[in-house]
């Protein structure tokens, strides 16, 4: 619902105010959603580099098994 306003506060001062309030608002809103935008970005990558240690995991793991089951455990 929009707010109803009587001719009293409708003031220049008033106006100053509120212009001066939308703009903080409208800048700090950017500044978050460039925030949000960097951690998504940072998460993707940190996602991106789980699933490679994970996939050099399995790797190392298959090798291991190769070569203990060919040439026997360490001694």
């Amino acid at each position: 619902m929009k707010p109803a306003y009587t001719p009293e506060e409708l003031t220049p001062r008033r106006l100053a105010i509120m212009m001066d309030l939308f703009k903080r608002a409208d800048a700090e809103a950017m500044k978050t959603r460039n925030e949000i935008s960097l951690a998504r970005t940072r998460l993707h990558e940190l996602e991106n580099h789980l699933a490679k240690m994970e996939q050099d995991g399995d790797d190392a793991a298959l090798f291991l098994e190769a070569y203990f089951l060919t040439h026997g455990p360490p001694v």
